[in-house]
């Protein structure tokens, strides 16, 4: 007796939340969507999870709600009602699709939108709409995935400056330049120098290490050295310190900062470290050299 008054009541509650959610649809038909998500929110309040016969009266409601919050563009909780409706076993595409068109309107969901219209396109590959909403997702991901990139760009060119700026240098001083896996590597920029004076332009003065080609290239106050000949080329700098590095000149100012690449240094005990590109101070180096001799 107890069980049949349990399937009376459960038919009951059935019947009321039928009867709310035609109030809902009333609403929903008349443009008053706030209304109408009410109306199904309390239908949906009368029916208990745990009752199995009202599984598909629940991803009705379910379904009708997403409708409700999407046309309040409440995109987040429209996909949310949605998922909740196919989790009950939605008998038409209606929730599938209505979760999709909420994600194609948040950012970080465009792929799961995605993937919900390629089931939308498997299921019903004749609807052409499905197939320009999946077009424009690649165009929307596309522009979005660049924004980020750009704004990703500007976050490491801010740390990037406070980092640089005690060498007098800044990210303008580099270039991002693709490389063949896809990725990008970071280079100085190599801009043009105007060309040495000739000898005949000046007559009263020597040519760098022409008294005594016996002295090699120290870093002085007065006298730097002239770095340019060293471009691209090989080098080993002895540092304040007693430190010693090796690698490539990619770079420089005229503080005599430089940038050398594929950097290796030559700890006083224990292997050489490699330490990738780096920025070396100008008033640390005692003293640098090429590995091959400088015609």
């Amino acid at each position: 007796m107890v069980i049949v008054e349990e399937i009376l009541e459960h038919e009951s509650v059935g019947e009321q939340a039928e009867l709310i959610k035609k109030s809902g649809n009333e609403h929903f038909g008349k443009g008053e969507w706030k209304e109408a998500a009410g109306k199904y929110r309390e239908a949906l309040n009368l029916c208990p999870t745990e009752d199995a016969s009202l599984q598909s009266l629940r991803a009705v409601l379910l379904s009708n709600l997403a409708a409700a919050l999407l046309k309040q563009e409440l995109w987040t909780e429209a996909a949310e009602a949605a998922s909740k409706a196919i989790e009950e076993n939605a008998s038409n595409e209606k929730a599938l699709e209505r979760r999709a068109f909420a994600f194609f309107h948040i950012s970080d969901k465009f792929e799961a939108a995605q993937q919900d219209y390629e089931e939308l396109i498997k299921q019903f590959p004749d609807r052409a709409g499905y197939r320009v909403k999946k077009s424009e997702l690649e165009a929307k991901i596309a522009k979005r995935n660049e924004e980020m990139k750009e704004d990703v760009m500007n976050k490491l060119k801010g740390l990037g400056n406070m980092i640089l700026k005690p060498f007098g240098l800044s990210t303008n001083s580099f270039e991002l330049t693709p490389n063949d896996s896809g990725g990008y590597s970071i280079q100085m920029k190599q801009n043009k120098a105007p060309p040495p004076p000739s000898n005949s332009e000046l007559p009263n003065q020597e040519t760098p290490n022409q008294s005594d080609p016996e002295k090699s290239d120290k870093m002085s106050k007065t006298h730097p050295p002239e770095l340019k000949k060293y471009m691209d080329k090989e080098m080993e700098i002895k540092l304040n310190g007693n430190r010693r590095i090796s690698g490539t000149l990619r770079g420089y100012d005229p503080f005599m900062n430089m940038v050398i690449e594929d950097a290796i240094e030559y700890p006083k005990t224990g292997d050489p470290v490699s330490i990738g590109m780096v920025v070396v101070r100008g008033n640390s180096v005692v003293i640098m050299e090429p590995k091959e001799r400088i015609q």
